[in-house]
């Protein structure tokens, strides 16, 4: 089968990774598989060798121009590689495919990664998917809650898959634990970096030994920074940027922590519990957290903003060293769920179905 994966580009997140595993798995099963890359030629995220990737570059720098071309640039390599399937990433790219497929016969499946009640964050833009969504063929969602907000028409070609989770072996927790608490994500207001700093702020005061390190980049830095400096954390809050080896950076964390306001389905949160460590995080919409978190047994759900309850569950895994070894325990056994081989599984279930 030809499959044309379509996102913004490889570079660092979680919907690149997903592609780039899907992507790999499905060629390594024998699939012809391109993926095009429509707004950054950034590769961070290993593929198979199999897999093709093409950049959508258009020379000119006027807005209105460049987007029509951008369309024409990316119709062309779609009637170029002729696939059976063109499966898209993110709401703006999603967008961006059925405008430049308009009137064109192809199968188009969609992946929606966030909350749709709050994501995009432009009003109109929203408006504009909820009707443009209906030209596509299927729509795959992480979660029963961010399809419901769907018509009944969607609805019925879509498919609740979860992301798959592939850590190695040799970052698998074995006890070699640091006193650090650590967490992954875009430094944007969706995340609540602010309400995860004054929480550590509390839990400091109970045990002086730990640091937080905060993983990403994004608009909020300088305000963190001064959030930092306004709690008298710094030398205990680190906000360390983008790592391309993620894993190397969480695997040694004594707990794992999500502080965001809503979320689709958060791939660090995944693989932090397939490397066995304790997690903590908001029970956010639309519910990602939720569906992979039975609170208390392999990982503990907190009200969203909630700065002390927080705080209280983070004291608490550190403070009970039985607890928080059975929180790890039972949150490894997450990787048998999410194996690579079975997501891939149920992606070309769906898209056999569909075609």
């Amino acid at each position: 089968m030809k499959l044309l994966f379509t996102i913004g580009s490889l570079a660092g997140g979680g919907a690149e990774r997903v592609v780039s595993r899907l992507a790999s798995c499905m060629a390594k099963r024998g699939n012809n598989v391109e993926i095009v890359l429509i707004a950054q030629n950034a590769v961070d995220y290993p593929l198979n060798e199999n897999v093709d990737v093409r950049f959508i570059n258009p020379k000119i720098q006027i807005r209105g121009m460049r987007y029509f071309l951008r369309c024409m640039e990316y119709r062309n390599e779609v009637k170029r590689f002729e696939p059976d399937v063109i499966i898209s990433f993110t709401t703006a790219v999603n967008i961006f495919v059925l405008d430049a497929l308009r009137g064109t016969d192809y199968r188009i499946l969609l992946s929606e990664r966030n909350d749709p009640y709050n994501d995009p964050p432009n009003a109109e833009l929203r408006r504009k998917r909820d009707r443009i969504y209906k030209r596509a063929d299927g729509i795959v969602f992480q979660t029963e809650d961010a399809k419901a907000y769907f018509s009944d028409d969607i609805q019925t070609r879509s498919a609740v898959i979860l992301n798959p989770v592939d850590v190695p072996d040799k970052y698998i927790q074995k006890g070699n634990k640091e006193k650090k608490i650590v967490t992954v994500g875009r430094l944007e207001p969706q995340k609540n970096h602010s309400m995860l700093i004054k929480a550590f702020a509390s839990i400091k005061r109970k045990f002086p030994d730990y640091r937080l390190e905060i993983y990403g980049e994004g608009s909020l830095r300088n305000k963190l920074e001064e959030l930092i400096k306004s709690e008298g954390l710094e030398g205990s809050v680190f906000l360390k940027g983008y790592t391309r080896n993620i894993f190397e950076a969480v695997s040694t964390a004594e707990v794992f922590v999500l502080s965001s306001d809503y979320e689709g389905m958060s791939n660090a949160l995944l693989e932090a519990m397939a490397m066995g460590l304790p997690v903590v995080s908001t029970d956010h919409p639309i519910g990602g957290a939720r569906m992979i978190i039975i609170n208390r047994i392999n990982g503990i759900l907190t009200p969203v903003d909630d700065s002390n309850a927080f705080a209280d569950a983070v004291c608490e895994i550190l403070g009970n060293k039985s607890f928080s070894d059975s929180l790890s325990q039972n949150a490894a056994d997450i990787s048998k769920r999410l194996d690579i081989e079975k997501i891939t599984d149920e992606w070309m279930d769906f898209i056999h179905r569909m075609v």
